[in-house]
């Protein structure tokens, strides 16, 4: 009545099953941030907690510098340029040299200390979700690559050579 359990058995539907229902939810989360322009971004620090705590997904939108308004959680690229980083507006700067916004995480007493150019904005959190970055970081190159293609690949081989070695 059943088959025996192997390749092509029903040995392999609940490993089947579970990945299907873990990636493919993954894959179009993904891909729909990319098509509609949205950003993915983890947080790394405690600067925005309670509000995104660390390990978070934020979903960030693209935002025009001039719709930017105080209380608006901001991302945007670090003075030094090493990193995107999202704190709340808390005052929007006009002057001679352009449009600045200060800035301050939740979590932090006091105001960051150089304002953010409009240059450097990279948008605005639209949602989050918890412990989702954590994974994004852990799959970081090249433990991502490692991970998603190098080991399925090696596991597909693997299984080729295994069912060619019994058809001999």
């Amino acid at each position: 009545m059943f088959r025996k359990v192997g390749r092509g058995g029903w040995g392999w539907a609940p490993v089947a099953v579970v990945t299907i229902s873990l990636l493919l939810p993954v894959a179009v989360f993904v891909i729909w941030s990319a098509l509609t322009g949205h950003r993915l971004q983890a947080v790394r620090s405690g600067s925005m907690t309670p509000t995104y705590s660390v390990g978070s997904l934020l979903v960030v939108t693209s935002v025009d510098p001039s719709d930017v308004r105080v209380g608006m959680p901001l991302s945007f690229i670090t003075n030094d340029g090493t990193m995107v980083e999202t704190h709340r507006v808390v005052q929007v700067l006009r002057d001679k040299n352009g449009l600045a916004f200060r800035t301050k995480g939740d979590a932090n007493r006091a105001v960051d200390p150089e304002p953010v150019p409009a240059s450097a904005v990279r948008g605005s959190v639209k949602w989050s979700v918890p412990h989702v970055g954590e994974l994004m970081l852990w799959l970081r190159w090249p433990r991502g690559f490692l991970v998603l293609v190098l080991a399925p690949l090696l596991a597909l081989l693997v299984f080729e050579i295994v069912e060619r070695a019994r058809k001999v």
